[in-house]
C-alpha cells in the first residue's frame, strides 16, 4: 500500500494525503524523491528494481548501527568497536533493516537524537542545539506516536531540573543543561506539529489512535511480548543485562546513564497504558537500538568490574558473538517453522518477529512463472485470501487478468486460484462444484500458491 499510495506518486500527494498511519510522511517523501532520482515511477518499475527501493532503507539501517556505536564509544570512552555491533543478532531490527516503511528511519532518528542529546547536555552549542530541534521534529514527522519518545525524554529531564531547582534554586536551574535541552526538544515538538498542520485532523481523529479507556493494563502484556521478541531466542543480550547489574550494584558503579536509559525504554508504554490506545507492537520498534545500547553499557560494566582481569578476558567478546550467531540461526529457523506452520493453517502472523511478508512470500517470481507455463486469457483466474493491495500491483505487471464473479466457474472445465492458503482455498472452491479436482503447480507452499482446478468425470 505505501508504494503506490504514498511513494509512486506526486511529492504533494504524500505530504498531504493521510487515510491511514501507513503514511510515515517523512520516511514517504525521502523514498518519493529516492525513486523519482531512479526513475522509478511505477510500481512495475518499482518491483522489477527491489534492490533500488531497499536500498535507501538499507542505508538508514547501516546508519543506525554506525550512531549506536558512536553512542557507546562516547559514553565508554572506548575508541573500539562495542557490543552494539549486535544490534543486527536482534531479529525486529533485522526484519525491518529492507523493509519500505519508516520504522527503520523512526530508529536511525532516534539513534541521531540520542546521540546529539548526549553531547549537547555535556557540552551545549548552538549548532547542536538547532541539531535536535530538526531531527526531533523529522522523529515525530516520520511515525507521529514517537511522541512517546520524546515525552519520555521529556520527563527524565524534568527530573533532573526539578532536582537541580531543590539543591540550588529555580533561577540558577533554567540555566543549567537540562533545562536547555528540555527547551530544544519543546521546540522540536512545535516544529513537528507546524509540520503536520496540513494533516492535523486525520492524524488526531483516525481509529488507530483512539483510546480504549484510560489506563488499558493490556499493554504490559504486549510491552513483555515485544521486550521477548528483542531478547529471542537466546536471551544473551537480557543476560549481559542482568549480569552486568549485578556487578554494578555490588561494585557501586556509576548508573546514571543507565538508569535515563531504562526509564526511556520504559516510560513510552506508561504513557500508552494512561492513553489507553492500542498501538502495533511495531510502533516501539525504536526502543531496539536502546535495549542493545543498554546492553552494551552493562557489558562493558561487566568486563571492566569482573572479567578483565581473568582468563576470559580475551574471550568474552568471541563468546558473546557465536551465542548471538547462533541465536539469530535458530531464530530464523524458528520463524520459518512458525511460518510454515501459519500456511498451513491459514494464520498470516505479521509482527515484529514472525512476519509473513520476509519469507515463503514471492509473488513475483510466482507470478511470472504461472503467466509463461499456464495462463492464457480464456482459463479464468480466481484470487483468495490474497494481500489484495500487493495483488493489485503484481498482476497488471504480469498481464494477468483476474475473474471477481465465481459464478462462472459454472462455464468452465478449468481454472486457476491465486491463494496464500491452499487447504483452505480447496475448501471454499469445492462448495461451487465438487466435480473439480485441485493441485498446486506453483512448487513449495507459500503466500502465493496457484492452484490448478481441472473438472473430472
Amino acid at each position: 500500500m505505501s508504494l503506490e499510495e504514498f511513494i509512486l506518486v506526486p511529492i504533494s500527494k504524500t505530504l498531504t494525503d493521510y487515510p491511514a498511519p501507513n503514511n510515515h510522511i517523512f520516511f514517504n517523501l525521502l523514498m518519493n524523491l529516492w525513486c523519482k532520482l531512479w526513475g522509478i515511477n511505477t510500481f512495475a518499475q518499482a518491483a522489477n528494481n527491489v534492490f533500488i527501493v531497499r536500498l535507501l532503507p538499507l542505508m538508514f539501517a547501516a546508519s543506525t548501527l554506525m550512531m549506536l556505536l558512536n553512542i557507546e564509544a562516547k559514553i565508554t570512552k572506548q575508541r573500539v568497536i562495542g557490543l552494539s555491533v549486535f544490534l543486527l543478532a536482534v531479529i525486529p531490527f533485522y526484519n525491518t533493516i529492507g523493509q519500505v516503511r519508516g520504522y527503520g528511519l523512526s530508529m536511525l532518528l532516534c539513534s541521531v537524537l540520542l546521540y546529539f542529546s548526549y553531547l549537547f547536555y555535556h557540552r551545549p552549542t548552538k549548532v547542536k542545539g538547532a541539531l535536535i530541534v530538526l531531527f526531533t521534529a523529522l522523529f515525530l514527522y516520520t511515525v507521529p506516536s514517537n511522541l512517546y519518545a520524546v515525552l519520555s525524554a521529556l520527563v527524565v529531564l524534568g527530573f533532573i531540573f526539578i532536582s537541580q531547582s531543590y539543591k540550588y534554586h529555580v533561577r540558577i536551574a533554567i540555566r543549567f543543561n537540562a533545562a536547555k535541552l528540555m527547551g530544544c526538544l519543546l521546540l522540536g515538538i512545535a516544529l513537528g506539529v507546524l509540520l503536520y498542520l496540513p494533516v492535523a485532523r486525520q492524524v488526531v481523529n483516525n481509529e488507530y489512535v483512539k483510546s480504549e479507556g484510560l489506563f488499558r493494563g493490556e499493554i504490559w502484556g504486549e510491552a513483555g511480548q515485544i521486550f521477548t521478541y528483542i531478547f529471542k531466542p537466546y536471551y544473551v543480550l537480557l543476560l549481559l543485562i542482568v549480569l552486568g547489574l549485578i556487578v554494578a550494584l555490588v561494585k557501586k558503579a556509576d548508573l546514571r546513564v543507565i538508569g535515563v536509559l531504562a526509564l526511556l525504554i520504559v516510560l513510552p508504554f506508561v504513557f500508552s497504558f494512561i492513553q489507553g490506545g492500542k498501538p502495533f507492537d511495531r510502533t516501539f520498534l525504536w526502543i531496539s537500538p536502546l535495549v542493545v545500547l543498554l546492553a552494551a553499557l552493562f557489558g562493558e560494566i561487566l568486563y571492566n568490574y569482573w572479567i578483565k582481569n581473568t582468563v576470559l578476558s580475551n574471550a568474552m567478546w568471541g563468546l558473546i558473538l557465536i551465542a548471538l550467531m547462533f541465536s539469530f540461526d535458530d531464530a530464523r529457523k524458528d520463524i520459518d517453522a512458525q511460518l510454515t506452520k501459519g500456511l498451513i493453517e491459514g494464520v498470516r502472523h505479521q509482527n515484529i518477529y514472525y512476519n509473513y511478508y520476509l519469507a515463503h512470500y514471492h509473488p513475483q517470481q510466482r507470478l511470472g512463472d504461472f503467466k509463461q507455463k499456464y495462463y492464457t486469457d480464456s482459463i479464468p483466474v480466481f484470487l483468495h485470501e490474497v494481500d489484495k493491495y500487493a495483488m493489485h500491483g503484481y498482476l497488471p505487471i504480469h498481464g494477468i487478468n483476474w475473474e471477481p464473479n465465481t459464478d462462472k466457474i459454472a462455464a468452465v472445465d478449468r481454472y486457476f486460484i491465486i491463494t496464500a492458503f491452499e487447504d483452505s482455498a480447496i475448501a471454499d472452491f469445492k462448495q461451487y462444484d465438487t466435480t473439480f479436482e485441485f493441485y498446486r503447480i506453483s512448487g513449495d507452499i507459500d503466500f502465493v500458491n496457484i492452484i490448478e482446478a481441472t473438472q473430472v468425470e
